[in-house]
C-alpha cells in the first residue's frame, strides 16, 4: 500500500502597520492564495467560488442563502423530490447546511485575518464582502491603489540609495502593470470601446519603463548606458532585452562615474592652487615629465622641476622598452584598469600639491656632507608594474 504524504503549507507573516510597498504586497497575496486553496473548501469563497460574495457580518448571518448549485443542496433537493425525506426533514437539513456554509465561510476569513496587521482584524471581520474587497481595503489602507487618480502616485516613486538596481526597477515596473486596464473596461478616448482582453505591456512600453527606472536611480545613468550598451541595440534587440545586464552593472557604472566626476573636481582644484608649493605640476608643461634640482629655489624637497620618464626608465632598465603607466593612488581607491593604467601616481588628479611635494621630500636625501643619496627607486617612482612588483616584494604585494 502506497502510502502519500502532503506538504502544509504556512500562513505568510503578518502585514506590517505601514510601509507596504505594491510589490511587497503583491508578494503576501501571492503567499496567502496558496495557503488558503490548501483546504478545497476555500475554494467557494474565492474569485468565481459558490460563494464568492457574502454579507457583511454586522448584517447578520454572512450567507443567507444557499446558492442553487451547491452540491450538497442539490442533493437535499432531489432527497425531497424522490419522497426519500420529508419537507420538514428537508428543511432542518438545508438549515444546517447554511450553518455549515457560514462557519467554512467565517474559518476562510479569519485565515485571512491573521496575515493582517492587527489594527485591520475587526474592519475585515466584520466588513468584508468577498476576497476582492479585502484586497481592495489593503491597498487603501498601505495607499497602494492603482486605478484612477492613483496612476499618479508613479510619479512619486524615488530610489533610495542601497536598494538593488534590479529591485527597485520590478518595483516601479509593477506600479505600471498595476494600471493596466481589464477585460470588459471603457475606453473613453478611443470612442468608449470596450476592451476584448486585458491588456499587457508591450515592448515599447516595456523600454520606456527601463529607460526611466535608470534616470530615477541616477540622471547620468542613460547617457551612459547608451554609450556602454547602444552598439548592442541593433535588430531585434532593444532596451528590454538588455535590462537584466543593465541593472546588475549599474553599480558599477556608478562607481566610474564617481570616480571620474572626483578625478576632474580634484584636477581642477589642483590647477587652481598656483602657490602651495613649487611644484611645477600641469599647466603647459609636458604632464609626464619628473622633478630635478633648480638652483633658483632653496626649499628642500621643493627645489625640483621634471624630466622624462621614460629617461629615468631607460637609466633604471638598460634597453628595456617604455614603462607601462600605473598609479598606485588609483588602484587602492578602486578605480578600474582603465583608470589606473592611464598614468603614473606623479600625474593623479587625486593628489594635491602639497602630496606631491611630500613624494618629493621623500625622492632624495641630503646628507651632511651635502652628498645626495639616492632613496630606492620606488620612492622614486611611486607607481609599478607587475614585473617590478614581483621584483620588490618577492612576487606578492
Amino acid at each position: 500500500m502506497t502510502t502519500t504524504f502532503t506538504l502544509a503549507l504556512k500562513a505568510p507573516l503578518p502585514l506590517p502597520a505601514e510601509g507596504v510597498t505594491s510589490v511587497a504586497f503583491k508578494a503576501h497575496i501571492n503567499s496567502l492564495v496558496p495557503f488558503l486553496e490548501q483546504d478545497l473548501v476555500n475554494y467557494d469563497f474565492m474569485e468565481e467560488g459558490l460563494y464568492a460574495t457574502w454579507t457583511a457580518r454586522q448584517d447578520g448571518m454572512r450567507i443567507s442563502d444557499l446558492a442553487g448549485t451547491d452540491p450538497e443542496k442539490v442533493k437535499l433537493d432531489k432527497q425531497k423530490a424522490d419522497q426519500t425525506i420529508t419537507s420538514p426533514e428537508h428543511e432542518t437539513k438545508i438549515a444546517d447546511l447554511k450553518k455549515k456554509r457560514n462557519s467554512q465561510l467565517a474559518k476562510f476569513i479569519q485565515l485571512i485575518v491573521v496575515s493582517c496587521h492587527y489594527t485591520e482584524h475587526t474592519d475585515i471581520a466584520q466588513l468584508s464582502t468577498s476576497f476582492g474587497w479585502v484586497i481592495k481595503y489593503l491597498e487603501g489602507h498601505y495607499n497602494i491603489q492603482s486605478k484612477g487618480a492613483h496612476f499618479m502616485n508613479v510619479a512619486k516613486i524615488s530610489y533610495k540609495k542601497g536598494t538593488l538596481p534590479q529591485t527597485f526597477y520590478k518595483q516601479f515596473r509593477a506600479a505600471f502593470h498595476d494600471n493596466l486596464r481589464k477585460k470588459g473596461d471603457t475606453l473613453l478616448h478611443k470612442n468608449s470601446i470596450k476592451l476584448q482582453e486585458d491588456e499587457s505591456l508591450n515592448s515599447s512600453f516595456e523600454s520606456t519603463i527601463v529607460l526611466w527606472t535608470l534616470e530615477k536611480i541616477d540622471p547620468r545613468l542613460p547617457a551612459r548606458v547608451a554609450k556602454l550598451y547602444g552598439h548592442q541595440m541593433t535588430g531585434d534587440k532593444t532596451l528590454i532585452d538588455l535590462q537584466s545586464t543593465i541593472f546588475q552593472d549599474v553599480p558599477s557604472i556608478l562607481l566610474e562615474l564617481d570616480d571620474g566626476e572626483q578625478r576632474s573636481t580634484l584636477g581642477a582644484t589642483n590647477l587652481d592652487d598656483e602657490d602651495e608649493t613649487h611644484l611645477n605640476y600641469g599647466g603647459g608643461e609636458n604632464r609626464n615629465q619628473r622633478y630635478k634640482r633648480n638652483p633658483s629655489t632653496r626649499a628642500r624637497g621643493y627645489n625640483k622641476t621634471y624630466t622624462n620618464n621614460n629617461n629615468r626608465n631607460q637609466d633604471r632598465k638598460s634597453g628595456s622598452g617604455p614603462r607601462k603607466s600605473f598609479c598606485r593612488m588609483c588602484k587602492l581607491a578602486g578605480s578600474t584598469p582603465s583608470v589606473y593604467n592611464s598614468h603614473e601616481i606623479g600625474e593623479c588628479r587625486m593628489l594635491t600639491k602639497s602630496d606631491l611635494g611630500s613624494i618629493v621630500k621623500l625622492n632624495t636625501l641630503e646628507e651632511d656632507d651635502g652628498e645626495k643619496v639616492e632613496k630606492p627607486d620606488r620612492f622614486y617612482e611611486p607607481g609599478w608594474d607587475d614585473e617590478e612588483e614581483a621584483g620588490d616584494d618577492g612576487g606578492s604585494r
